[in-house]
């Protein structure tokens, strides 16, 4: 058997034939690793190259040569496959490791530890070429199907259980929160959107019908649509430009100033009376007392209750009648001048007596 270059020198305290079998027992050694390298019971030299302090030896091709790997100078470089060879790795690993810890690349080919953190946090970036590293919030452990994370305290997130059907996310001025009330889920063009109860928004559909207006008359007072009930759902005073009689009660009652009287011993004396105004016609009936001085032509004028500028004696018209003297009547017509109405007649009696009169004219 012949051993070729033996990287070894055997110097023993003991005698002579110790170290020549010391020697023997390793040849043999090599070549049994020899022959299960190959494969095969035949012998054949076994080659060990001179390596360094740290070097592993290898089989470094099929018919059995031993090489050796030097160690890497890389400090956590650990030995790797390439394929077809053992060889030491570029990227270093820590030396040590506690429970918990996971492995990051905490520089170029170097990977060291991030230290497992309170229960709840999350790893996140720190930023491009950063290392990662645990939150500072927490995060719940259980979620319920629908959940959605609202931080409930200064970081830290937990579940926001899903609310019924139709409540909304809404604020209460500290924290998230499902609403009180509930909304549909769709609505049409053109609805509106009621309390139908508490806590309740319901669509009220738009009415499809020619001129409809919201009112009161829904179940419990809820708005419905409906037309005008001019009995009660109408106020205030309809302008005349608008075919109202602009004054809150069609009647009212006036109480006229006589004026520019002719032919009388005292001043006329007019009773209170009542007027009715349609559009620009007002029409007027009431009472007055005179006592002619002599007869003959007799007249005054009094007031209108609604001011109009005459612009003909025609545009007010009517009649008096004095019921204790037959055949004793006047007539009431315009004043262009003053806008007020004039009556006039022939004085046969001249006893102070009571008239009831009666007129209508036009405001212009």
């Amino acid at each position: 058997m012949a051993i070729n270059a033996k990287p070894y020198t055997v110097t023993w305290p003991f005698g002579p034939n110790t170290s020549t079998e010391i020697d023997q027992m390793f040849d043999q050694l090599f070549t049994d690793l020899r022959v299960s390298a190959i494969g095969q019971g035949g012998l054949s030299a076994l080659v060990f190259p001179l390596e360094t302090k740290g070097s592993i030896i290898y089989i470094s091709d099929a018919i059995g040569t031993v090489d050796g790997l030097a160690v890497s100078s890389t400090a956590g470089a650990f030995i790797r496959s390439t394929g077809t060879l053992p060889e030491w790795s570029i990227t270093s690993l820590p030396n040590s490791a506690t429970t918990g810890d996971i492995l990051y690349a905490s520089a170029a080919n170097a990977y060291g530890n991030l230290a497992a953190a309170a229960a709840g946090k999350v790893i996140r970036a720190t930023g491009v070429g950063a290392a990662p590293a645990y939150s500072t919030f927490t995060i719940a452990d259980t979620w319920a199907v629908g959940s959605l994370a609202r931080a409930a305290a200064s970081n830290e997130l937990s579940a926001f259980l899903v609310g019924t059907v139709g409540k909304i996310i809404r604020s209460d001025g500290t924290v998230p929160t499902y609403s009180a009330w509930t909304i549909p889920s769709t609505f049409a063009q053109g609805d509106l959107i009621y309390g139908s109860a508490a806590d309740t928004l319901t669509a009220l559909a738009k009415s499809a019908s020619s001129t409809r207006y919201l009112s009161n008359t829904g179940a419990s007072n809820n708005p419905a649509w409906a037309q005008v009930d001019l009995t009660n759902g109408v106020t205030g005073t309809l302008p005349l430009a608008n075919g109202g009689t602009a004054v809150s009660d069609t009647t009212q009652v006036f109480t006229p100033t006589r004026s520019a009287e002719a032919n009388l011993d005292a001043n006329v004396t007019m009773s209170e009376a009542q007027y009715l105004r349609v559009g620009n016609t007002v029409t007027m009936s009431g009472r007055f007392t005179a006592d002619p001085t002599a007869p003959g032509a007799t007249s005054f004028e009094f007031s209108l209750p609604v001011a109009s500028n005459l612009g003909a004696v025609e545009d007010l018209a009517g009649v008096a009648f004095c019921g204790t003297i037959a055949g004793q009547g006047a007539a009431i017509l315009g004043s262009v001048a003053n806008d007020t109405a004039v009556v006039q007649w022939i004085a046969v009696d001249v006893t102070s007596q009571s008239w009831s009169y009666t007129l209508t004219y036009q405001v212009i």
